[in-house]
This record gives C-alpha cells, structure tokens and sequence, in this order.
C-alpha cells in the first residue's frame, strides 16, 4: 500500500497524571498501538512525519494545543484527519 500523503493524526494516551488517580497501564499501550496501525505500510499506510504521538508528560496542554494548530495548518478539506485520545477526563475549577 502507497504511503498516504495528505493523511494526518494526533494520538494522545494519558494514564499518569498530577491530580487524579492515575488510569492502567494499558492506555499508553492502546495508544502506542494505534500510532504503529497508523504507521503500519500495511494497515493504514500515514507518513510517520504526518503522526504526532503524545504520551503522559508530552501531554500538556501547550503541547496538544501545538499539535492541534499544527493539524490545522497542514491538512485541508481533502484531508484525511484522525484524533485519538486514550485518557480520562475530569474537572478543575479555576
């Protein structure tokens, strides 16, 4: 299978986190697995240079709003686009 050029994604796993219990270890996996699928010349056939992984400490907000604004410049209507997010959520009141 040809690499896809105008396919992008962002793959996000959290399981560790500052303030909130921290989620099994299997997230990280999860989201390792999706990024190889991705990757994968057999499977999916993404550029490894058009995937971002972001993992635990990588994570940060700054980071993936990055990750965002650099989907947002690259792609365009044609795009392929995936976003995959391994975590949980919770609520902080400022």
């Amino acid at each position: 299978m040809p690499v896809l050029d105008n396919a992008h994604a962002l793959v996000v796993g959290i399981a560790n986190y500052q303030h909130v219990t921290s989620l099994p270890a299997s997230v990280l996996r999860d989201s390792m697995d999706v990024y190889k699928t991705l990757t994968d010349p057999q499977a999916c056939a993404y550029d490894r240079e058009h995937v971002t992984l972001l993992q635990d400490g990588k994570a940060t907000g700054a980071a993936l709003r990055a990750a965002l604004a650099s989907l947002a410049q690259k792609t365009d209507g044609n795009s392929i686009v995936t976003i995959y997010l391994s975590s949980h959520g919770g609520r902080i009141e400022e």
